[in-house]
């Protein structure tokens, strides 16, 4: 029981952010933040949908979603980028510049949206049976 009432609330507000810095990361290496081992309290929450990529560093990154090179983005130096509908528990972290970025410039912060309109229209998680939990079984 309390585990359907957890995921109700999950559906109708989302997850608490969870935030995250990066180690020093000398040129070409990668680094891989696991949630559900690196912040044990995001564990119920998991997968996230969200994520909020702050990159002070010296040097371009890459994040693949998933530990998967196959689904990678490019984050630059001195921006910031979020990904919405992208699916993850762990995101690899990777170095791409010839420079080693400091520690604690580059800030990951992953949450579980609350369940939308637009998020019905796109995403590929069977909605319906989400949808049966939140209103009690009257979809």
């Amino acid at each position: 029981m309390a585990f359907e009432e957890r995921e109700k609330r999950i559906l109708r507000y989302g997850s608490p952010l969870f935030s995250y810095k990066n180690p020093a990361l000398t040129s070409n290496s990668s680094w891989v933040l696991d949630y559900e081992t690196m912040i044990p309290q995001s564990q119920k929450y998991l997968p996230f949908n969200f994520l909020s990529v702050i990159n002070n560093g010296e040097g371009d990154i890459e994040i693949w979603f998933d530990d998967n090179e196959e689904n990678k983005k490019t984050i630059p130096a001195n921006t910031i980028m979020t990904f919405e509908n992208l699916w993850f528990r762990k995101l690899r972290i990777v170095n791409i510049s010839i420079n080693t970025i400091s520690q604690n410039k580059i800030e990951f912060t992953a949450q579980r949206l609350p369940i939308s309109d637009e998020y019905a229209r796109t995403t590929e998680i069977p909605i319906i049976q989400k949808l049966r939990l939140l209103f009690g079984g009257s979809v």
